[in-house]
Parts: C-alpha cells; sequence; structure tokens
C-alpha cells in the first residue's frame, strides 16, 4: 500500500481534464505494479521448480555424503521456501480463477456450465453419518437425519441453546474475514 500512495502521489500529469489525469495515474499504477512483481515474485512456476531441483540434489547428496547439522538446515529452509512458493502458486491460481469467473461466469458459456456443474457436484451431499455412528446413503433416509436433527436441536427445552447453535455456525464456513 506504501508503494501504491507513492506511486500515486508522485505521478504528476498537466492536464485539465481529472479523468484523463485519473486514468494516467492508474496506468503509472498499473506499470509500476508489474515491474514490482516481477522483481519480488518473478516467476513463481520457475523459482518452484528451481527449488525442487536444489532439494533433490541436496538429498542426493545427502544420500551419498551422509547427514551433517548445516545440510539438515539447508534442506529445512529449502522446504520452507518451497512451501511459500506453493502458497503464492495458490493464490495466483485462486486470482487467476475469479479474473477468468468475471470475464466469462455470467455469461451463458461451456466454462458457465461446467463450473455449475462442478459446484452441484462439490456440494452434494453422498452420505451422512448419524448419532450412532452408521451412515446413510439414499437421499431420503440423508433427508429424514437432517430433519430429525434440527427438529431434536429446535425441540430442546433448555433455553441455553449456545452449544447447539455455536455446532451448526462452525459447520458453515466463514468466507468473509
Amino acid at each position: 500500500m506504501e508503494n501504491i500512495k507513492s506511486w500515486w502521489t508522485q505521478t504528476t500529469i498537466r492536464s485539465d481534464n481529472i479523468m484523463y489525469i485519473f486514468q494516467q495515474k492508474l496506468k503509472t499504477i498499473k506499470s509500476n505494479l508489474k515491474r514490482w512483481n516481477k522483481d519480488t515474485f518473478g516467476d513463481i512456476f520457475q523459482a518452484k521448480k528451481e527449488l525442487e531441483e536444489k532439494m533433490a540434489l541436496l538429498q542426493q547428496t545427502m544420500i551419498t555424503e551422509g547427514h551433517d547439522e548445516e545440510r539438515k538446515a539447508q534442506e529445512t529452509n529449502l522446504q520452507r521456501q518451497w512451501e511459500e512458493r506453493l502458497k503464492q502458486e495458490e493464490m495466483l491460481c485462486r486470482q487467476k480463477s475469479r479474473v477468468q469467473w468475471q470475464k466469462q461466469g455470467e455469461r451463458n458459456t461451456s466454462f458457465f456450465h461446467k463450473s455449475t456443474i462442478q459446484h452441484r457436484a462439490y456440494n452434494q451431499i453422498l452420505s451422512l453419518k448419524k448419532a450412532d455412528d452408521n451412515k446413510v446413503f439414499s437421499r431420503e433416509h440423508i433427508g429424514d437425519e437432517i430433519n430429525s436433527y434440527f427438529t431434536y436441536i429446535l425441540s430442546k427445552s433448555s433455553l441455553n441453546r449456545t452449544q447447539a447453535i455455536n455446532a451448526i455456525i462452525d459447520a458453515i464456513p466463514s468466507l468473509v474475514t
């Protein structure tokens, strides 16, 4: 954020058109962000591959020449860097998928239909574990079990339903931080 603030205030464009100035400042920030991304992160996929090669070479060295503290520390450091690159790669893919959805998600495209089918498959309840640890698989039994569970919870005479409410809330994923 500090970089963006700095780039915004440093960009001076002389014009009477406010929208033109705004557009030019955005262009400047875009080019600066691209440069910053390249300098800071580089090619995430290539960096991950290089780390994997370094780890393989180090592990081969450890096999042939033996383990010592320095090599273990190097391996730990490489592992930590590799995991960081994995997180960055995952974030990049997630961001790209959101951009793809924003571009094509609302139109009646094959992308929209595939993502809808995938979403339905992901959200299906194929089995449910009952209170007695037995599983039910049919849609009818799953529906009956859900109905009886919530009927039981909501019909309890106890006025303190905090535990039941917290159990339900814990099962709902938090989408907004």
